[in-house]
C-alpha cells in the first residue's frame, strides 16, 4: 500500500497520465543487478585471459550490489546536473573521478570489517590497495556507456498499462 502511495506522488509522464516513472528504489535496483552482472562478467572473462580458465566463473560480493547502486544513482544526478554545461568527454572524466572516490570510500569501510571483496595491490598504479590507475580507462568507458544506455533506458521505463503501436492501452 505505501508503494502506492509514492507512486501517486510521482508525476506522471506528459501527455501519458497513466504512465508514472520508476521510483528511486526501482531505479536503484535496476543500477544495483546491472552493476552486479557487469561485474560478474568481468571477472569471468578476466580469468579467461589472464588465468585461461575457460569456465567463465564470474564473481564478486553482495556489498557490490549497494556500491553499484548507490553509485549508479550519483551518476545519474550527475550526468542530469552536467549534460547540457560540459562535453561527454569531461563528463566521463567527473564519473572516473566519482567512481575512484566511491570505490575507495567502500572499500576503504569494507575493510575496517575484512569484508573488502577487491584487492588492487598487484597493481603499480594502486592506492592502499583500493583502487588502481590502470582501471581508469575502463572506469571512463563504463561511465559513458552507463550514461548513453543503462540511465537513459532506465529513465525510459514506466509504471502502467501495456500501450499498442499507436500508443493506445492495451487492453487484452
Amino acid at each position: 500500500m505505501q508503494r502506492v502511495k509514492e507512486d501517486l506522488k510521482r508525476p506522471p509522464i506528459a501527455g501519458k497520465p497513466n504512465l508514472i516513472p520508476l521510483s528511486f528504489s526501482q531505479r536503484f535496483y535496476i543500477y544495483a543487478i546491472h552493476g552486479y552482472v557487469a561485474e560478474v562478467t568481468y571477472t569471468a572473462i578476466w580469468d579467461v585471459v589472464y588465468h585461461k580458465n575457460n569456465k567463465l566463473h564470474g564473481i564478486t560480493s553482495i556489498w557490490c550490489l549497494f556500491i553499484y547502486g548507490i553509485c549508479m544513482l550519483v551518476l545519474e544526478r550527475l550526468y542530469f546536473t552536467l549534460r547540457f554545461k560540459i562535453s561527454l568527454l569531461l563528463r566521463g572524466l567527473v564519473y572516473v573521478l566519482w567512481i575512484f572516490l566511491w570505490e575507495f570510500s567502500t572499500g576503504f569501510i569494507l575493510r575496517l570489517f575484512d569484508a573488502c571483496p577487491w584487492d588492487y595491490s598487484m597493481f603499480k598504479g594502486n592506492i592502499m590497495g583500493l583502487i588502481t590507475m590502470e582501471y581508469a580507462p575502463m572506469w571512463y568507458i563504463g561511465g559513458i556507456l552507463t550514461e548513453k544506455l543503462v540511465i537513459s533506458f532506465s529513465r525510459q521505463l514506466y509504471w502502467g498499462p501495456y500501450l499498442g503501436k499507436e500508443g493506445l492501452v492495451n487492453t487484452q
